[in-house]
């Protein structure tokens, strides 16, 4: 639209393959990084099940003909079998029913909501990670827009409904209403702390020369960067803890 009415759209439409090229580079890094783990989580609880089904209660009879006072883990191991043997049709539809009232629990608004704070603060930087690419997102989303012509606020508005966190969305819709009053983007943008202060400063330098989707493109560049160091990073952190965890197990 925006396009069509400057005259731009050959353009608008080159700047608009750009942002879609760098978000799905984006998603492939973080699912690529997400396929070791998940698979060797999946094969340890199955080798787990398969253990407590089957294994243990070879090991039941044993100590039962020994008929001597077992510690506690062993007892808790062989009541965790009974449990999975006797009660399967109880528990395996269970668990089906968590996964199934967690994943429509996070398509409801108030789930959204919660769901989108908890992963920024997930510990071994897995948060810090959802949040570079938030950022990243918003920078790209929000420069094209300027780029193209879009008037700030309108920018604004399609940038938070596009964000992919409700956390960045509110912050951004606060900062629509700040722009609204006319106050320099910039300002309510280095007040919140969602924000780190370097797009601010990044943001100010772009209103001040003139050049605000030139240093949003920046700003996109450098988290688009740090997100794939961070999960470089992230994957090294996760397999020795992978390690410990199915050594738990075993």
């Amino acid at each position: 639209e925006a396009g069509e009415s400057s005259g731009t759209l050959d353009t608008v439409l080159d700047r608009v393959a750009t942002q879609i090229e760098k978000e799905t580079q984006i998603k492939r890094r973080v699912k690529s990084a997400l396929v070791y783990p998940i698979v060797v989580i999946s094969f340890a609880f199955l080798v787990l099940t398969f253990m407590l089904l089957f294994i243990i209660p070879v090991f039941v009879n044993v100590f039962d003909d020994l008929d001597g006072e077992l510690p506690k883990l062993t007892q808790f191991v062989m009541h965790a079998s009974y449990a999975m043997r006797h009660y399967w049709f109880i528990i395996f539809p269970a668990i089906a029913l968590i996964v199934f009232a967690f994943r429509r629990l996070k398509r409801t608004e108030r789930g959204r909501q919660v769901w989108d704070r908890f992963k920024l603060k997930i510990p071994m930087r897995v948060g810090d990670v959802v949040h570079k690419i938030a950022l990243a997102r918003f920078s790209r989303t929000l420069s094209t827009l300027v780029s193209s012509g879009v008037d700030i606020i309108k920018a604004l508005e399609i940038t938070g409904a596009t964000a992919g966190n409700y956390v960045v969305e509110r912050s951004l819709a606060d900062i629509r209403t700040r722009v609204h009053e006319g106050v320099p983007i910039s300002q309510p943008l280095q007040e919140d702390p969602v924000f780190p202060p370097m797009v601010g400063q990044m943001v100010k330098i772009g209103e001040e020369t003139g050049e605000l989707d030139g240093m949003l493109g920046k700003v996109a560049d450098f988290y688009e960067d740090e997100v794939d160091t961070s999960i470089k990073s992230l994957t090294s952190i996760i397999e020795p803890i992978l390690m410990i965890g199915v050594g738990i197990m075993v």
